[in-house]
């Protein structure tokens, strides 16, 4: 059966007894504060939602955080939102040309352009903070709004 489009789905990780139904419940509740500020999907669990929960606890930081993190690469245009997003899955993948071109399904040449790219545009080296830096770009990912805050 289909699901209407309103219909936004958080759930918290299966716990057991009273303690473990009030995590679960938490959890869903971070969930659910990510689902409702997310366009990206209609189904968040604990375990995608739990690191962006945190970060998006406070907009206007997670935006502020965007704006000096990634400036540089904040453009609306397709080439640097393909940047952006090429970026964002070669941290994920550890610094993996090749992992990273599969997840995209691009040549491993095209990942390592835009990632030389990325770094002109950011003016700093991938491996300077590259925790900080992939953080960023997820928030960016889950909540595009971030970029047009100012």
């Amino acid at each position: 059966m289909p699901r209407p489009d309103w219909i936004r789905l958080a759930a918290g990780r299966p716990g057991s007894g009273l303690a473990g139904l009030r995590e679960s419940h938490f959890e869903a509740q971070q969930a659910a504060r990510v689902a409702k500020l997310s366009p990206r999907q209609k189904f968040w669990d604990y375990d995608d939602a739990a690191t962006l929960a945190l970060l998006i606890a406070d907009p206007q930081g997670a935006a502020r955080f965007v704006q000096v993190q990634l400036a540089g690469l904040l453009g609306p245009d397709q080439r640097v939102t393909d940047i952006r997003d090429t970026l964002r899955h070669f941290l994920l993948a550890g610094r993996s040309r090749i992992a990273a071109a599969q997840a995209l399904h691009l040549a491993t040449n095209t990942v390592a352009y835009r990632v030389k790219r990325a770094v002109e545009l950011l003016g700093r080296p991938i491996n300077e903070n590259p925790v900080t830096t992939l953080l960023a770009l997820e928030l960016v990912h889950a909540f595009p709004q971030l970029l047009q805050q100012d």
